[in-house]
């Protein structure tokens, strides 16, 4: 990503709500999944990362630890190859 995304501003059929944080990949924004009514965590990449083989693939790991989890809680979704969306559970890390 160039430019933080606004509250509001949807992607596929999430809703931004704020901005959670970032780090080197990318940023992480807290979202409303439309389809199934609930909060969730997206990961978006930073176009920098997304045309980096090493930094992509680092990603792809990551997306696939993540949806290997297996909790009624946690949701995984690929909805595009920048994206990876899991169920936002609140609490402090």
């Amino acid at each position: 990503m160039t430019k933080e995304l606004e509250a509001n501003t949807t992607l596929s059929h999430y809703r931004i709500v704020s901005k959670l944080g970032e780090g080197g990949m990318g940023e992480v924004y807290l979202a409303q999944d439309t389809r199934r009514d609930r909060e969730v965590a997206i990961k978006l990449l930073r176009a920098s990362v997304a045309h980096d083989e090493d930094q992509l693939r680092r990603f792809e790991h990551e997306v696939r630890a993540t949806s290997a989890l297996n909790h009624f809680e946690l949701l995984f979704t690929a909805a595009r190859p920048w994206l990876t969306c899991v169920a936002h559970l609140s609490g402090s890390a």
